[in-house]
């Protein structure tokens, strides 16, 4: 069809904006607060561009018309960008279509300000959804958007007097779908580079902790033995007489020398990454010992414990790990109050994943910090060793597991621990309170 091609060109400008703005994000050496303002910056300058670039290589198939694939780069745009970025690409778009001239700004005036305000709507959507529900809201707004286009140009040439044949509505239908096929391709792309972006940092992640694991098993093991015989003579020098002083400075010593000791059991237990046991625990039944467990620590800091919990949701592994785990991360939610608060426990099943939400309303941590939890040596806590995390981390991937970690500064974190699910079984929910 006449024009067609026009559309098409706007299309491959699009693709190419968006592997550009992947390889400017994935060249990035600096911590990841500048990569995320370079993120929010090459999204909107790339955008603009775009938006700039589709509406210079437009089709005209009626007196005063003009069409091109803007809504895509606008869309894309907002639900990647922000609400910031959608009213600036809005500005762009307006002043460059008000440079054009012609009497269709008027047209863009009416359909983008209806268009802007049904993808606000969706935006948080959008972002936290499944990919499955990105490409329902992004297909969807694409369709709705070009189709309202296409209902307004259609009420203005009419009031114009311009004569309507079937061309026109063989291309509107045209227009319609290309714009779906250029979301669709949107989404596809960006998607995917985002999750090899991910896989990327979890190899490069998984190659430092085998390391380090192997280090650790060949260290720890050589320090153990002469730290335990230290603490044999320490403790036969102890049982005999000698001055209070004296004494208190033996104590001092075996109580660092047991604090060396939990610090290299925790090494330990990070090198043997495989399970000791494999059973089928039930998630419900652990979570109550463990917060029968933490209560005791969770009273004394002013923090109380909710939980919200559904019987019958089974995973495999070893429970006694499982629990340290869980022990860890609960510990740390509890720590993350200095004033008191609430720790909330929620356990369900999603789509054959067995889930456990740990929230508190703590500090809270910025995404630099998130990003470096599990690490060795990384501890938001002064007198922490990142060592507890960082065992945790390995527990769950051994058990196919992952942790999501969701946290705002000032309002809290929440942590997310996924393990897949034994069996499906109907559940029922239970909540109480510690």
């Amino acid at each position: 069809m006449v024009g067609v091609q026009g559309l098409l060109l706007n299309i491959f400008i699009i693709l190419c904006s968006i592997f550009l703005s992947f390889m400017i994000i994935l060249n990035q050496k600096k911590n990841s607060i500048v990569v995320d303002k370079k993120r929010k910056f090459a999204i909107l300058f790339l955008s603009a561009f775009t938006i700039i670039l589709c509406m210079s290589f437009p089709l005209s198939m009626f007196p005063g018309h003009v069409y091109d694939l803007r809504i895509i780069p606008l869309l894309l745009g907002m639900l990647y960008g922000g609400y910031v970025t959608g009213g600036v690409l809005t500005v762009v778009l307006f002043a460059y279509r008000f440079y054009l001239g012609g009497d269709g700004f008027y047209t863009t005036i009416y359909s983008y300000v209806i268009i802007m305000c049904i993808a606000c709507f969706f935006m948080s959507k959008y972002r936290s959804g499944t990919i499955q529900k990105k490409f329902f809201i992004g297909l969807g707004l694409s369709f709705f958007s070009s189709f309202l286009v296409t209902i307004i140009s259609y009420i203005i040439m009419i009031d114009s007097g311009i004569r309507l044949d079937a061309n026109m509505g063989s291309f509107f239908v045209v227009y319609c779908l290309l714009h779906v096929l250029a979301m669709w391709m949107a989404i596809y792309i960006i998607e995917m580079m985002h999750e090899n972006f991910i896989f990327r940092k979890e190899i490069e992640r998984a190659e430092k902790m085998y390391v380090l694991g192997e280090l650790a098993a060949s260290i720890a093991h050589e320090i153990r033995n002469p730290m335990t015989v230290i603490r044999g003579f320490i403790q036969l020098l102890n049982s005999q007489e000698i001055d209070k002083r004296n004494k208190g400075y033996m104590t001092l010593i075996i109580s660092e020398l047991d604090r060396a000791e939990s610090i290299i059991e925790d090494y330990l237990s990070y090198a043997r990454p495989r399970m000791e046991r494999n059973e089928a625990i039930e998630m419900g039944e652990l979570l109550k010992q463990i917060i029968n467990i933490i209560e005791g620590f969770a009273t004394i800091e002013n923090v109380e414990v909710l939980y919200h919990m559904q019987d019958s949701l089974f995973v495999m592994g070893d429970s006694k790990k499982l629990g340290q785990a869980l022990i860890n991360i609960l510990k740390n939610g509890v720590e993350a109050m200095p004033e008191g608060g609430t720790l909330q426990i929620h356990s369900y099943q999603r789509d054959h994943k067995v889930i456990i939400d740990i929230t508190d309303n703590g500090i809270g941590m910025g995404r630099e910090e998130i990003e470096r939890l599990g690490n060795p040596f990384y501890s938001t806590k002064e007198k922490g060793t990142g060592l507890g995390l960082m065992v945790t981390y390995r527990i769950i991937e051994t058990m196919d597991g992952k942790i999501e970690v969701f946290s705002k500064k000032g309002k809290g974190t929440k942590f997310s621990i996924i393990l897949p699910a034994m069996k499906e079984n109907n559940s029922v929910l239970q909540t109480n309170a510690v």
